[in-house]
């Protein structure tokens, strides 16, 4: 476990935030059932604008800009407004049955994880600069702390609405509230604002001041050579994810599929264990990976998560066609393909640290990006999802991690070429 105390409080802040996100968006989709069954009608649209669209709208922009701030103005002001936001709306949709309110509320959510999330991981990665092995194993916990924390919320959200109805909105607006009451009582930030005239600039410029604006900034972090690979492979990733979260409930639980075992297959209960199955996986990977990233270089735990990617993807066109025994070793491949593949996450943010040390004053800045890729992967991915669905439904969605996944490896190629370059740069200095 890291011993930083101020890493622990940003991994706690994470869970904390993670938690109420994921039970907000269950409350909220419960709520307007609800409000369906005993008030209106609710039409698809609704659901859609309140639950996903409004929260994802503001995400994906404010985050550059939240991480550009950070860099000019520090970190402290967004680690408590943007919580304190999230809270107030959270709060807001427990008075309220009105669309636009409703949706206003989870706009505030939405902003709120754009304001905190590149802010902690600016925060996060400057206080392990100087020590790899901690940062290896605090962005492992970061990744663990906010699939725990999604696990947690959306479990928790259907117990909560039961139990307390549109009352839970103001429960979880107090979770909302929690980090960042603990980051201020704990005083974490002191003067983080950006370096001033007399601080020297770094070589390739000064990106985190006020002489350049915000989409400058990023034009010229993109401009670095370890960036050309990074971006491509982080995005490839979220492809990934993106095409498989938003079409495997549907294909497992929905109509049959000639010649395909799995599309189908399973009841609603099923489903759900084999969510909850997925999940503990992932979160045994990501404690694997905590003990195993440190011993590695960050392209090697890229090229062997990748991997993971391409052994998910066999295992599960297995385990489509074949039936009896054989059932069992395809099982097998799955599990472990998932837990190697649990690695990439963690890998690509401890590698994006190693990188934003050579842009100290652009640290927010850069991870405001590493959101967006993320963010808006998943959506493009959502799409490619729905076209290879489409075209072959489960089948369909395996060829295609098979084909990102190769183009994942290949973006990895360059990022492992400089990483033996610098090794071979500092045996000879040595």
């Amino acid at each position: 476990m890291p011993t930083d105390a101020r890493v622990l409080r940003i991994l706690i802040a994470n869970l904390l935030l993670r938690v109420a996100a994921s039970a907000a968006a269950v409350v909220a989709a419960l709520y307007l059932t609800q409000i369906n069954e005993n008030l209106r009608g609710v039409a698809a649209w609704e659901v859609s604008l309140i639950v996903a669209i409004s929260y994802t709208a503001i995400e994906l922009p404010l985050s550059p800009l939240a991480g550009a701030w950070s860099d000019r103005f520090g970190s402290r002001r967004l680690l408590i407004v943007g919580p304190l936001l999230a809270a107030a709306g959270t709060l807001l949709m427990a008075f309220s049955t009105a669309t636009a309110l409703l949706a206003l509320g989870r706009l505030l959510g939405g902003g709120a994880a754009a304001l905190t999330t590149p802010p902690m991981l600016k925060q996060m990665t400057a206080y392990t600069e100087d020590d790899p092995k901690l940062r290896s194993q605090a962005v492992s916990l970061y990744q663990l702390t906010g699939l725990l924390g999604f696990v947690i919320g959306s479990g928790a959200g259907g117990f909560l609405f039961a139990w307390m109805a549109e009352a839970a909105f103001s429960l979880l607006a107090a979770v909302y509230a929690a980090p960042a009451l603990l980051l201020w009582a704990a005083l974490l930030y002191q003067d983080e604002s950006a370096p001033t005239g007399s601080t020297p600039p770094p070589k390739w410029g000064r990106l985190g001041g006020g002489e350049q604006s915000h989409w400058r900034v990023h034009l010229r972090l993109l401009r670095l050579p370890s960036m050309r690979g990074f971006v491509p492979a982080w995005l490839a990733f979220n492809l990934i994810l993106g095409l498989w979260l938003s079409q495997i409930a549907y294909q497992l639980g929905g109509p049959q599929w000639a010649g395909q075992r799995l599309p189908g297959g399973f009841s609603d209960s099923e489903v759900g264990l084999l969510f909850a199955g997925y999940g503990g996986t992932i979160l045994l990977g990501l404690l694997v990976w905590f003990w195993l990233l440190p011993r590695m270089r960050r392209s090697s735990a890229l090229f062997v998560a990748a991997g993971g990617l391409v052994g998910t993807s066999v295992a599960v066109l297995l385990l489509n066609r074949w039936e009896g025994w054989l059932v069992w070793p395809a099982l097998l491949l799955l599990a472990v393909s998932v837990m190697v593949e649990a690695g990439f996450a963690p890998a690509t943010l401890a590698l994006l640290g190693d990188i934003s040390d050579e842009a100290q004053t652009s640290r927010g800045a850069l991870m405001g990006l590493y959101n967006v890729l993320l963010g808006g992967g998943q959506l493009v991915g959502g799409w490619i999802g729905g076209l290879a669905a489409g075209w072959a439904a489960i089948d369909g969605l395996s060829y295609a991690t098979l084909l990102l996944a190769a183009l994942t490896v290949l973006f990895v190629l360059p990022l492992h070429r400089m990483e033996k370059m610098a090794k071979k740069d500092t045996d000879l200095r040595g």
